[in-house]
């Protein structure tokens, strides 16, 4: 049988959600499909990207502009695009436009809430752009990865994706030792993520812990991450003079069981907080965008498959609150606490191989004017970098 060329389109490799499901997923591909992982920044951890076996092809950012040219003189056939964040989206229209394959089928899969429908002002034009491409792509071409993400889209941009298809998130749960942590100090909280303007927590979580700090708790939080808010998150923990925060930058995948360790509640989102419900850590929610320091509860507690995305219709919590709670119940109830939450993150260890290769067969070829989807690229790449020249001025 020949194999289909499967190409994944990235923005670099950094840790985060996206990247490590890319290490646990493709590979369980490669008996049908030759992959090819394009990266398309130089944001790289070296450790993570190992963690990518040697019969998928990596195309690095110095390699691209000559693979461009090979898909341009049709020496390079695409059968299959995939892509998560907007401009790895809008790249792979770029590749689609230099196709000669009419039945190329391309697979966008939102990893975040408002991925392909954040709001825009007037001189955001790049994510005005960015919503009406999604728009056009095949219903049936779409990949959530919960009902909330599919429901917010609908709402937003005001389109049916009823025929789109809902898998959820994938944790390789026999890679995080359950701890028995009851005798353990409730002292460190640890986080581990991309350091994201989505991510607000990191920002909305810094007073809470200047609050618990002057009162007297005995408690640290230990931030392990890289990303945008990194600079800033410095300058508040001095400029606040918090002593009990510590940010530890990125961290070695292969390392998350060792930071964990000694670790008795874990806040955040993504795939880290049910990788580290998995190794028995109560972990609390938080909330994607929120300008305050709220949660939808202890990830155990929650039903379903949403539990980080705005606008749940779920009770919301304030987390000082929570941090209170876990710290002073009686060992019990943290025990009890510790087997919800590895039961929790054993509900998303299915395999989802099949459900990903059926999407894959039965997505509809992209039926789009190849003119458009330049126009579409280049105005893109104009208003985005320059709203990040103003963003960086400001």
């Amino acid at each position: 049988m020949v194999k289909k060329n499967l190409f994944i389109i990235n923005y670099g490799f950094p840790l985060g959600g996206a990247e490590t499901f890319i290490t646990k997923i493709f590979p369980k591909l490669t008996d049908d499909y030759k992959i090819y992982l394009v990266l398309i920044s130089n944001n790289i951890n070296s450790n993570l990207l190992k963690l990518i076996p040697n019969n998928i092809s990596i195309i690095r950012l110095q390699k691209v502009g000559n693979f461009l040219k090979m898909l341009l003189l049709n020496k390079i056939h695409i059968d299959v695009l995939y892509t998560t964040l907007p401009p790895c989206f809008i790249f792979g229209l770029l590749l689609f436009s230099l196709s000669r394959n009419k039945s190329l089928k391309f697979i966008v899969s939102p990893h975040q809430t408002e991925s392909f429908c954040t709001p825009y002002k007037f001189y955001q034009l790049h994510r005005m752009i960015t919503r009406f491409a999604f728009k056009v792509i095949p219903s049936e071409n779409i990949i959530y990865l919960n009902s909330s993400t599919q429901q917010h889209h609908q709402e937003k941009l005001n389109k049916s994706f009823d025929k789109s298809t809902i898998i959820n998130l994938f944790v390789d749960v026999d890679k995080f030792l359950f701890l028995d942590r009851r005798k353990l100090p409730r002292k460190k909280v640890i986080s581990i993520g991309r350091l994201s303007h989505i991510k607000s927590y990191n920002l909305t979580l810094l007073p809470i812990f200047k609050k618990l700090e002057e009162a007297g708790m005995d408690i640290e939080w230990h931030i392990y991450g890289q990303g945008e808010l990194e600079t800033e998150m410095h300058e508040l923990v001095d400029s606040m003079n918090i002593n009990n925060v510590f940010l530890h930058g990125s961290i070695d995948y292969s390392s998350m069981n060792n930071v964990m360790k000694d670790c008795f509640l874990f806040i955040g989102s993504g795939t880290a907080l049910i990788e580290a419900s998995s190794a028995g850590l109560p972990s609390i929610t938080t909330i994607e965008y929120s300008t305050k320091a709220e949660s939808y509860g202890f990830l155990c507690d929650i039903q379903g498959d949403s539990f980080i995305e705005p606008n749940l219709k779920l009770k919301k919590y304030d987390i000082y609150t929570l941090i209170n709670k876990i710290k002073n119940c009686d060992n019990k109830t943290y025990s009890d606490m510790q087997k919800k939450s590895r039961d929790k993150a054993l509900t998303f260890s299915h395999n989802i191989i099949e459900q990903y290769d059926d999407v894959f067969r039965l997505a509809s070829p992209l039926k789009l004017n190849k003119l458009l989807t330049v126009a579409i690229f280049f105005v893109y790449i104009v208003f985005a970098s320059i709203n990040r020249f103003i963003f960086y001025k400001k």
